[in-house]
């Protein structure tokens, strides 16, 4: 009625999930060499990091690209002005707990896709407040 599609929000997702598992079982059952087992301070890019550091910064990084797109869509009713609230906490604690048990590098593609995806949304936003402003 209004025009929306209600799949549009998940397909980003859809395209990116093929992405997902098989960089995850990739990462989980390749044979390191020792000498190039480890990244940083991350043991291997096969095993949850022990530090809990990417956990935490994919919470924060999916958090801030709930609060991008919560800033751009406009609720229409109030009981989705709730929703939208609870989604942008709700869905960064979920992705940071599941971080926990997933391999260290999935966690790290994760968080500079999200990176890259507020970068993106933010020129593309930014862009169009200027072009308002000279129109």
């Amino acid at each position: 009625e209004m025009g929306v599609n209600p799949l549009s929000g998940c397909l980003p997702i859809i395209i990116q999930m093929p992405f997902l598992m098989a960089i995850f079982y990739a990462l989980r059952e390749y044979p390191y060499e020792e000498a190039f087992k480890s990244f940083l301070w991350l043991p291997s890019l096969g095993s949850p990091d022990p530090m809990y550091i990417l956990p935490f910064l994919s919470a924060i990084s999916t958090f801030a690209i709930q609060k991008q797109m919560t800033g751009t869509t406009i609720a229409t009713s109030e009981a989705q002005a709730k929703q939208q609230k609870i989604m942008q906490v709700a869905m960064p604690l979920f992705i940071g707990w599941i971080s926990l048990s997933f391999p260290s590098g999935l966690i790290i593609y994760w968080i500079i896709s999200n990176v890259f995806q507020w970068a993106q949304q933010w020129i593309m936003f930014h862009g169009n407040k200027k072009e308002r402003k000279h129109a």
